[in-house]
C-alpha cells in the first residue's frame, strides 16, 4: 500500500483533509485570521443590519474560534441597539472547567436579565 492510499482509507485523514478543502474553498484560513468585512462575508452582512442588542463572550484560549473572528463581529455589530463583550479568563472552547461554565451562566442570565 502506497502512503497516499493508507491516508484516503484512514477515516480521520479524510476528516481533515475534507477540512482543509472546505477551508481553502470558503478562505476560512483567512476568516479566521484576519480581517474580514460584512461585504466579504454572509454572517457579518446579517450582523451589520441587525438593531437588536447583542452579547458575544470569548474564551480566553478559545483554540476554534480566534481573536481575530470575534473582531470581525464586533466591527460588523457597530449597529446593534447595545453590545456587549465579555471574556472568560483562562477558558477554553468547550468551557470544560466548572467554574468556567458557572462564569457563562453569569454573564448570560445578567445580560439577559
Amino acid at each position: 500500500m502506497k502512503h497516499g492510499e493508507a491516508e484516503a482509507s484512514d477515516p480521520i485523514m479524510r476528516r481533515c483533509l475534507a477540512t482543509a478543502e472546505r477551508t481553502m474553498k470558503y478562505g476560512l484560513a483567512d476568516y479566521h485570521r484576519g480581517r474580514v468585512t460584512p461585504a466579504e462575508n454572509r454572517a457579518l452582512a446579517a450582523c451589520a443590519v441587525f438593531r437588536g442588542d447583542v452579547l458575544i463572550v470569548e474564551s480566553e484560549h478559545d483554540d476554534i474560534i480566534p481573536h481575530p473572528a470575534i473582531e470581525n463581529y464586533l466591527a460588523a455589530l457597530k449597529g446593534a441597539h447595545s453590545l456587549t463583550y465579555r471574556v472568560i479568563q483562562g477558558a477554553d472552547h468547550a468551557l470544560s472547567e466548572e467554574k468556567w461554565q458557572q462564569a457563562y451562566t453569569s454573564l448570560l442570565l445578567n445580560w439577559a436579565t
